[in-house]
């Protein structure tokens, strides 16, 4: 980690626990912690190497049959299954899905 970084992320954590010990101006706090998370993000988002990603003439041909099936199924779970069950569901699934997403974000070591 360079030292510009470490110090945005003490600068983020301070923020953080600033207003527990002092009276912060809330706006100016959410101001300050919005720019620090951008300058981190962007500073972790810079690699020596960008990825190569390519996609196949097989994935492309395979793609609209694959998405046609998704929004069939999604039609036919709606009007058989109760539209709130239907939401439970997928409301369930994102959360479960945005859980194991974040925690594979926060164990990356960089």
């Amino acid at each position: 980690m360079k030292n510009t970084e470490r110090l945005a992320n003490l600068a983020l954590a301070g923020l953080t626990l600033a207003p527990l010990v002092v009276k912060v101006d809330p706006n100016l706090n959410v101001i300050l912690t919005a720019c620090l998370a951008v300058y981190v993000g962007c500073y972790r988002s810079v690699k020596p190497t960008p990825p190569s990603e390519t996609m196949s003439k097989e994935h492309a041909m395979r793609f609209p049959f694959v998405g046609s099936a998704m929004l069939l199924s999604l039609f036919l779970l709606f009007k058989f299954l109760s539209k709130d069950l239907v939401n439970a569901v997928l409301t369930c699934y994102f959360f479960v899905l945005g859980i194991i997403a974040l925690s594979y974000v926060l164990s990356i070591q960089i």
